[in-house]
């Protein structure tokens, strides 16, 4: 059976740079959720947008960090603003996004009080 490879085109399409993300998670410090992520990769400076939610209900809070190519490679953070009461037990979530397009959603649960 005769092996057939594609010829490999002259001039290959260009790989757009998009925003990559590892270890993505939630941790508690001092009580609070802090989302934790390695940034991979990123196509320009930017804003990172973070909105938090409540088990059920509208945004009870929002934040965004400012990306540079020096972040690349590091550790960043976002924590939970202590000023917004958690009192709902159950299942919380992060919504995080950039320029508008959807990124990633975290989940964790309060437990009752």
């Amino acid at each position: 059976m005769p092996l057939f490879l594609p010829p490999v085109p002259a001039e290959l399409p260009t790989i757009e740079p998009k925003l990559l993300l590892r270890d993505v998670q939630v941790v508690r410090e001092a009580g609070l959720p802090v989302v934790t992520f390695t940034l991979r990769s990123l196509p320009e400076e930017g804003w990172l947008a973070l909105q938090w939610f409540p088990p059920a209900g509208d945004e009870v809070a929002s934040a965004s960090l400012w990306l540079t190519s020096e972040d690349v490679g590091s550790e960043r953070r976002a924590e939970f603003p202590a000023d917004v009461e958690r009192a709902q037990a159950g299942r919380w979530r992060v919504v995080m996004s950039w320029e508008g397009a959807f990124v990633r959603q975290l989940e964790w649960s309060e437990p009752a009080e």
